[in-house]
């Protein structure tokens, strides 16, 4: 047969199989499943260089997790959230230009460098990183890397609460509608502040229609991030003072910046809406309105939108996944 056809043939039908087997990695004896090539004519075990290569590479993942190390693919993760190639990132941090290159294509690192690369995981110690090897870096990617690197430090001053979007997952979500979300904010938030107040005997400071407003979008924010659906379908306007659900304002507008009453019945919604406005309240919540004012018109889909228009859900998604679920 010809040699060509043969090695076409061998291709189309490799024999891969499975064999338990033992490596030492830096002194540690590995086991895990080893994949070998048997050629198909001669059943013979043939070598093959991306098997060996993929073999490589589990072994060393093992070890990795093992001695509690950064594996290739969170490597290569931590790089590229900075869009950055091999080189401009080892050197970017103080490693040898071929450095991630070797360790992303299977190369075991050093406790000492395994540290360092955490390091840059987050985006202020990055930042410093960059600034101090800035000599060694193209003024382009200098000054691309230090732009990225301050918009991801304004998110992560935006992300002020703490959630954990698996534990949120595993909850029913349904949507609401406004009135009843906005009701059991009032509810939950005015009783939250009554305790307060008898544990300290001061009079509590009841929720207000400019604070309850910011509190309806972040509710409605957070849930896009976390369910990828919206609480509530009602319309949020870009106005001066920051995000309004235009109904639920013109509700108690009357009543100015007095603060809201608990309504007379608090609503059953789903145990997801429930944990999404637990999170808010804990944690916006905290917050003056004023400040929360402040904070709004820092953040995208109110800066990005005119005066009095609609901010698209759209909008409002893209932004706090990016806050809460993509740059962490």
């Amino acid at each position: 047969m010809d040699n060509t056809l043969r090695g076409d043939k061998m291709k189309k039908e490799k024999n891969i199989k499975i064999r338990k087997a033992s490596y030492n990695v830096k002194g540690i004896n590995i086991e895990y499943d080893e994949k070998y090539c048997i050629d198909p004519i001669t059943n013979e075990e043939l070598f093959d260089r991306e098997i060996e290569i993929e073999n490589d590479t589990v072994a060393y993942d093992i070890y990795r997790k093992q001695k509690g190390l950064l594996m290739s693919s969170e490597i290569k993760e931590i790089r590229t959230a900075y869009n950055l190639n091999q080189k401009e990132f080892s050197v970017s941090i103080g490693l040898g230009e071929i450095t991630i290159h070797r360790l992303e294509n299977g190369m075991v690192q050093t406790e000492s460098i395994d540290s360092i690369i955490r390091l840059a995981k987050e985006p202020s110690n990055m930042y410093n990183l960059v600034v101090k090897n800035s000599d060694k870096l193209s003024d382009e990617c200098f000054i691309n890397t230090t732009n990225i690197l301050k918009r991801k430090l304004e998110l992560k001053k935006h992300h002020i609460a703490e959630c954990c979007s698996i534990d949120l997952n595993e909850l029913n979500f349904e949507k609401a509608s406004v009135f009843d979300i906005s009701d059991l904010v009032i509810s939950k938030y005015n009783q939250i502040r009554k305790k307060i107040g008898e544990q300290y005997c001061i009079d509590p400071v009841y929720i207000t229609n400019l604070k309850l407003q910011k509190l309806l979008y972040y509710i409605q924010g957070i849930s896009l991030a976390v369910f990828g659906e919206k609480a509530f379908d009602s319309r949020i306007s870009a106005w001066d003072y920051g995000p309004v659900v235009d109904e639920i304002y013109h509700i108690h507008s009357a009543g100015g910046k007095d603060p809201i009453l608990d309504p007379e019945e608090v609503p059953n919604l789903s145990p997801g809406i429930n944990a999404i406005i637990d999170l808010v309240i804990d944690s916006y919540g905290q917050i003056e309105a004023t400040k929360l004012i402040d904070i709004t018109h820092e953040e995208d889909p109110w800066r990005d939108t005119a005066r009095y228009q609609e901010i698209k859900s759209e909008k409002i998604e893209d932004y706090f996944k990016k806050v809460y679920i993509i740059n962490n």
